[in-house]
């Protein structure tokens, strides 16, 4: 009978051992299934964070190239205007030289 005592308790300690381990290694299995979880969270956040930054980044490439080709457009119309004024200018002073002389022969002549 004692021996049957002692398999029994052996047994019973047995048990309980295996279902404290088996409980352990669950726990441990969820903790890690956990932070692997999170981990993973934390890397699609900072995923979708540079996506969004890259698609402001694309909106702003693409605004800035577009006032650029306006500004372009301006200086090449201002360029022109600058070179039909300059031979208005011209014309004037070979005008206004012409004018002066023969303002300068009716006075003498």
């Amino acid at each position: 009978m004692e021996g049957n005592f002692t398999t029994i308790v052996i047994t019973l300690i047995t048990v309980l051992g295996s279902t404290a381990a088996w409980d352990f290694y669950k726990k441990k299995l969820d903790m890690k299934k956990k932070a692997e979880s999170e981990d993973k969270e934390e890397k699609n956040l900072y995923r979708d964070d540079l996506k969004d930054r890259v698609a402001k980044l694309e909106e702003l490439l693409m605004a800035s190239a577009e006032e650029k080709d306006t500004l372009r457009d301006k200086v090449i119309a201002l360029t022109a205007e600058v070179a039909a004024l300059s031979t208005k200018v011209e014309y004037l002073e070979k005008e206004v030289a012409r004018l002066e002389t023969e303002n300068t022969a009716l006075k003498n002549g």
